[in-house]
């Protein structure tokens, strides 16, 4: 969705009002460089981190207790 947001704000301020050549610091084309230099940092630094380990013993933990409940399910309606 934000890709389509960042190629259409491309599309109307560089390629249909343009401004490339512009004096003028608020230009549409000025705005939309800076923007899209400061979505290429937040995405350079949007990084996937390692689970910590108590997350994958509560995984485990919620695992057993789903596994133990089946169990007892079975037990009571199977004859």
């Amino acid at each position: 969705m934000g890709r389509d947001v960042l190629s259409y704000n491309h599309q109307m301020h560089v390629k249909l009002i343009g401004g490339e050549d512009s004096d003028d610091p608020a230009c549409p084309y000025k705005a939309y460089e800076a923007a899209s230099s400061v979505l290429g940092m937040f995405d350079d630094r949007l990084t996937g981190r390692a689970l910590p380990p108590w997350f994958w013993i509560g995984h485990l933990v919620a695992g057993g207790c789903f596994l133990s409940g089946m169990f007892l399910l079975f037990r009571i309606f199977w004859p």
